[in-house]
């Protein structure tokens, strides 16, 4: 077999390993990026989830401050009440997971609220007990703290926040709330978690025996946790700590790599093929790119000697583009050529007396193609020229969104056809008279229209009183007005028979 590459080209072979090896490390890097991306992931939803655990603790906490506030409040300035129920239960109300609100007096519980099944706690000295005293100077010195968890007097598992009172600048005592530890968990989604793929615990440093405590205490020892989160609530001198049950592991992209190297083998097989048929490929495209010139040049050439341009109308923008063979076609300045309507404005109506946006009307309407010989008025060389026009309207979703065509200059065979009809006299003079009535339509019809439309402006506005002077000169401008039309339709009646000579022949589809 002809070997296709030459000596100093790169083999076949060595370009199938080298897009082995290149794909290979493109497919494994991917699948290292993607495991990097879930693990990343998985630390973002972790620190989310802890994070609002911990801002649901420390609302919660927060609002069971609220309760001891109001209670401190009370007492500085009412001292305390004879019925502490009442109030008790007024400030239960204000948060229903609270166990109870109590009033410390000189480290002595004095009330609790409600009294049934906290009766063991009245009269108790939490300064004397060497298992709360620590916490509660710590909650004397910073003025509020959540002492526990521990083992609560009334039974139970319970954390107790305490607020300082002082009154004249001496300690008084605390008003304190009781909260049940399974109430507060549950509530603040920490246990059950409210996430089942994270694992929440609770733990602190003992300030008894300086030993870490959990809280939480549950079959995990069997479950493979992955990756860690701590958050600290200052409160109570608390720790959360958030586990992923089970994150993203490396066999979760084991699938990717394995199609990472399948794809790998494959690209380098193809690329190894193609590599044997450079030479092919090349010929090819040298034999395309020289049909594609080759066509090019021609349809340059045919619609140079044709003289033929193409234009498009977006409707959506109201803009025109044209070749420079149409621009040179339209002989118009590009200012006065933006849009539809400057379009239309360059044509003569055809031989049936109907104007060009007759039949884009019709085109613009329902799909359909125009094919038209008109008159076009050139501005620049102030003359007129026949041109042929063909258009075509693209719609969607039933609604024409342009038009497309070409524009050619037929100018010379038009000349000669109505020369060879003797009609060449006909058409210098309807120009004639054309120019004529357009120059009096755009200069003698202006006055008495405009003295007219200045008098009823007046009379509108009641700038003017209504009086036969007025009546006078309406009448006078009317007449005047009246008399230019006349003078018009004579023009146009003299020169109906050259016009009809004039006009080319019109199809439409």
């Amino acid at each position: 077999m002809k070997k296709l590459y030459h000596i100093g080209q790169p083999h076949p072979k060595w370009i199938g390993f080298w897009v082995f090896v290149i794909m290979m490390a493109i497919t494994q890097f991917l699948s290292h990026q993607k495991y990097l991306y879930h693990k990343a992931k998985d630390q973002v939803r972790l620190e989310h989830s802890t994070h609002a655990v911990q801002q649901h603790l420390r609302d919660y906490l927060h609002q069971s401050l609220n309760v001891t506030y109001a209670l401190r409040f009370f007492i500085e300035k009412e001292g305390l009440p004879e019925d502490f129920d009442a109030l008790g239960k007024l400030l239960l109300d204000m948060n229903p997971d609270l166990h109870a609100v109590q009033v410390v007096e000189k480290g002595v519980i004095t009330h609790v609220y409600p009294h049934e099944g906290n009766e063991g706690v009245i009269g108790y000295n939490i300064l004397e007990d060497p298992h709360t005293k620590i916490e509660v100077e710590f909650a004397k010195e910073k003025g509020m703290y959540f002492a526990g968890p521990f083992e609560l007097r009334q039974g139970g598992i319970g954390i107790v926040g305490r607020l300082a009172i002082y009154k004249n600048g001496q300690f008084w005592g605390f008003s304190a709330v009781v909260i049940k530890l399974e109430n507060l968990l549950k509530t603040v989604g920490i246990y059950p978690s409210y996430d089942p793929d994270i694992f929440f615990q609770l733990s602190k440093v003992n300030p008894n025996t300086q030993l870490k405590e959990n809280y939480i205490h549950d079959v995990v020892n069997s479950i493979k946790l992955t990756d860690r989160i701590t958050h600290e609530i200052p409160e109570g001198d608390w720790i959360i700590e958030a586990s992923l049950i089970s994150g993203y592991s490396m066999m979760s992209v084991l699938p990717l790599s394995l199609m990472g190297i399948l794809l790998s083998v494959t690209l380098a097989y193809l690329a190894s093929f193609i590599a044997k048929m450079p030479f092919k490929l090349k010929i090819l495209v040298n034999q395309q790119t020289a049909n594609l010139l080759k066509n090019e040049k021609l349809l340059a050439d045919t619609q140079k000697t044709a003289i033929i341009g193409s234009w498009e109308i977006d409707l959506n923008q109201n803009t025109i583009r044209s070749t420079e063979t149409a621009k040179k076609i339209f002989d118009a300045p590009e200012e006065r050529l933006k849009g539809l309507d400057d379009l239309i404005t360059l044509f003569g109506p055809d031989e049936k007396m109907q104007s060009l946006s007759h039949y884009i009307e019709q085109i613009t309407t329902h799909p359909g193609n125009l094919d038209l010989e008109l008159p076009m008025y050139q501005s620049q060389s102030k003359a007129f020229k026949w041109v042929r026009l063909t258009g075509q309207s693209e719609f969607e979703k039933e609604k024409c969104l342009r038009i497309f065509g070409t524009i050619q200059d037929i100018h010379q065979r038009k000349y000669a056809e109505l020369a060879s009809q003797k009609h060449l006299l006909a058409i210098e003079k309807q120009n004639e008279v054309l120019r004529e009535i357009a120059w009096t339509q755009s200069h003698v019809v202006r006055a008495p229209v405009a003295r007219i439309l200045g008098l009823l402006y007046l009379l509108q506005n009641n700038a003017i009183q209504y009086d036969m002077n007025v009546l006078d000169y309406l009448i006078k401008s009317t007449k005047e007005l009246d008399e230019i039309i006349h003078s018009i339709s004579q023009k146009t009646n003299q020169e109906h028979t050259a016009e009809e000579q004039v006009q080319a022949p019109v199809k439409t589809t």
